[in-house]
């Protein structure tokens, strides 16, 4: 059973009327008693001017505090608009981006199951006989790291899985070596399909051209960058919200980042 961790959110509940949904500094009740005791007793009454003086300093506290985004005064990274504006801008775009990945994966029948090849996983056609030559040994793709693929990865060096797997941009896909799949040890990190519409989604047109006429520094390593789909499946369908960008992969990459700096 799934369980929403929402479900389980805790409440602010008033310590002065009991009720959920706000605190004692905003508490209608409270504010609404204060009053009441100003029309009879007036501004100096005690209470009141506990009230009234706590309310102040909370009000001068706001005003004087600075934002960690934008450097702005009168409120917080939490509150900011700025932040909020380029948050938003990214979850469009990053919607966007996985809408056309997924729509590629799909084209290539890279799911759950796939058998895959690539140049980083190879083996001598006669064991211990380095002169017999090599092959490719098949691999059944078992996991889509869909968390990994974003509009900000971008880089060339995105698609050197092996170099990847436990960095802050890990391989977009694992896979275990055909007939080891009782074997929980294998993991092996897979580059994407050297697919003519999904790679320049990544790296754009001018550098993609250059690794197919083998002009880029990088064009003799295609064969391990990039997977070949020796048996495609139907696709595999990503996490609920996951196209939608509805994940916290935005919140996480905003945690640092400075207004100076831009939308990504």
């Amino acid at each position: 059973m799934a369980y929403s961790r929402n479900k389980y959110k805790r409440t602010v509940r008033c310590s002065y009327c009991h009720e959920s949904g706000h605190n004692k500094s905003s508490c209608p009740s409270k504010r609404e008693r204060i009053e009441e005791l100003r029309a009879v007793h007036g501004d100096d009454f005690y209470t009141v001017r506990m009230y009234d003086l706590k309310e102040k300093r909370r009000k001068e506290g706001g005003s004087s505090r600075t934002c960690s985004y934008c450097s702005q005064g009168g409120h917080n990274r939490s509150t900011c608009t700025a932040l909020k504006g380029h948050m938003a801008e990214t979850k469009v775009k990053n919607s966007e981006f996985r809408k056309a990945v997924y729509e590629r994966l799909c084209a290539n029948g890279i799911g759950i199951g796939a058998l895959v090849s690539s140049d980083n996983f190879q083996r001598n056609v006669i064991a211990g006989d380095y002169s017999s030559g090599v092959y490719r040994v098949p691999q059944i793709i078992t996991d889509i790291n869909w968390l990994g693929i974003n509009v900000w990865h971008k880089e060339l060096w995105y698609f050197d899985s092996t170099t990847n797997i436990d960095g802050g941009q890990p391989a977009p896909i694992f896979t275990i070596p055909f007939g080891k799949m009782d074997d929980i040890r294998w993991k092996n990190p897979m580059g994407y399909p050297f697919d003519s519409k999904l790679v320049p989604l990544f790296i754009g047109e001018k550098y993609f051209n250059e690794l197919c006429e083998g002009t880029h520094w990088r064009a003799d390593k295609i064969g391990g960058h990039f997977m070949t789909v020796e048996s495609p499946v139907p696709p595999t369908a990503p996490p609920a919200g996951w196209l939608e960008s509805e994940d916290n992969k935005i919140k996480e990459v905003y945690k640092n980042r400075k207004d100076w700096q831009g939308a990504l």
